[in-house]
């Protein structure tokens, strides 16, 4: 009986202390993926370059590698190939096809409405294609185009190439939705020959943006953003989940993440996805650290506040209804033992309140998001409407080169709302 009782009360106490013992991560171990991560799941920031300037650095070489990297999206392509070398084989003469190229890149630096131009006068799109393309399934004229992509800017660094495109998506994007030239592609929306070439622009900017650059960063929102945060301005980051690794690093310290925090989201966008929000069911965490193991700073965020109000339902992915807690998790973050900052994670979904121009805030929204809250097509839509917006608002997209306004905003709803149809630009692209 004796035994027993010391068996319960020494059972009891390390449960005590398991419970409330204090848990230290290192960032390498919560976003290693992002850190150290393996081909598309690394996070990079990329900057601007003018694409103008890859006529000086083509390479024969790298052309044909691309070839054998993109074997069946570029010989869907043969057609346009065909014609620019009068039916020769592109691999004897890929001096001709670079020549061509040479007047494609001014064009996709500064006029993206001629660039269009000129692919439609050497029979790129037409209502032909265009009946073959709506079809075939989505996946194989993505490929088509981010292949012809590849090969315009073939090089040997993929990084460089990669930063490249990332640079061109966003001068895709801009002529797509900016007030000056969305008329324009507007006009190409409405006119079904023309649709190949607005599947070009989309596929482009899916692949960059989203699909693959889903994790990454434009180094000019990341500077606009330190410059807000040093204006003392807190940065809501709109279904950011645990996005927080580069605003961190970057000294950005104030922090507010609206975002339900799934459990149904992929593991791979932190090893430690709920953790940030909750320890556990039954304990949050307070006092847990978060060490950050950069070279020129000593970083750490320990968890000191953590409430709940209430709950809000969500879907599992087999259709499935879930009650999730609505909860507010507080981090302090400390440099060199000095407060600095604090990361809040306010778990629920977005509400058209969030919106709202505030001069102590900067709204933040990744690329991804952006497609939920100007799509008015459900499921999709997350029930937010831009046209209520005030004129005033500027969201930063971690992505993009330049905050969007109301006008850019209500041009990509408007352009939703058109009878074109083909994938979305959001997270999926089916």
């Amino acid at each position: 009986m004796v035994a027993r009782s010391l068996f319960i009360f020494f059972s009891v106490i390390s449960s005590f202390f398991v419970l409330n013992s204090k848990i230290t991560r290192d960032d390498t171990d919560v976003f290693s993926s992002w850190i150290d991560g393996e081909g598309e799941y690394r996070q990079r920031i990329f900057s601007d370059v003018n694409v103008q300037e890859m006529s000086k650095r083509q390479s024969s070489e790298a052309l044909k590698s691309c070839f054998l990297r993109y074997p069946k999206g570029l010989a869907a392509l043969s057609f346009y190939f065909d014609a620019l070398l009068d039916g020769k084989p592109v691999l004897e003469n890929e001096e001709l096809l670079l020549e061509h190229f040479k007047a494609l890149y001014p064009m996709l630096q500064n006029d993206i409405g001629a660039f269009l131009d000129y692919l439609c006068d050497h029979k790129f799109s037409s209502k032909i294609y265009n009946s073959i393309e709506k079809k075939a399934s989505h996946n194989p004229v993505i490929n088509k185009y981010n292949a012809f992509m590849h090969l315009l800017f073939a090089h040997p660094e993929k990084h460089d190439e990669r930063e490249h495109l990332f640079s061109v998506a966003n001068n895709f994007f801009e002529y797509c939705f900016s007030p000056k030239t969305f008329l324009s592609f507007k006009k190409r929306l409405e006119s079904s020959c023309y649709h190949p070439l607005a599947r070009l622009l989309y596929s482009v900017i899916w692949k960059q943006l989203a699909g693959n650059g889903w994790k990454e960063w434009h180094a000019s929102c990341l500077q606009r953003l330190k410059k807000a945060c040093d204006d003392g301005k807190t940065i809501v980051y709109i279904a950011g989940g645990c996005d927080i690794y580069q605003l961190i690093k970057q000294g950005i310290y104030n922090i507010r993440i609206v975002d339900p925090i799934l459990p149904t989201q992929p593991a791979y966008y932190a090893e430690h996805w709920g953790w940030l929000v909750k320890r556990s069911s039954k304990n949050p965490g307070i006092g847990d650290y978060l060490r950050f193991t950069f070279n020129d700073k000593s970083i750490v965020m320990k968890r000191s506040g953590y409430s709940e109000k209430g709950s809000f339902t969500c879907r599992t992915k087999r259709g499935a209804k879930r009650s999730i807690p609505q909860s507010i998790t507080q981090w302090t973050v400390y440099e060199d033992n000095q407060k600095v900052g604090t990361v809040t994670f306010d778990r629920r979904f977005c509400k058209q309140k969030d919106f709202l121009p505030d001069k102590s805030k900067q709204l933040l929204i990744s690329f991804n998001e952006l497609y939920y809250i100007t799509s008015t097509e459900e499921p999709d839509s997350w029930n937010i409407n831009p046209l209520k917006f005030k004129p005033t608002i500027k969201l930063q997209v971690k992505q993009l080169r330049k905050p969007l306004n109301k006008e850019v905003l209500c041009n990509m709803v408007q352009a939703d709302q058109l009878p074109f149809s083909f994938i979305r630009l959001g997270s999926c692209a089916d």
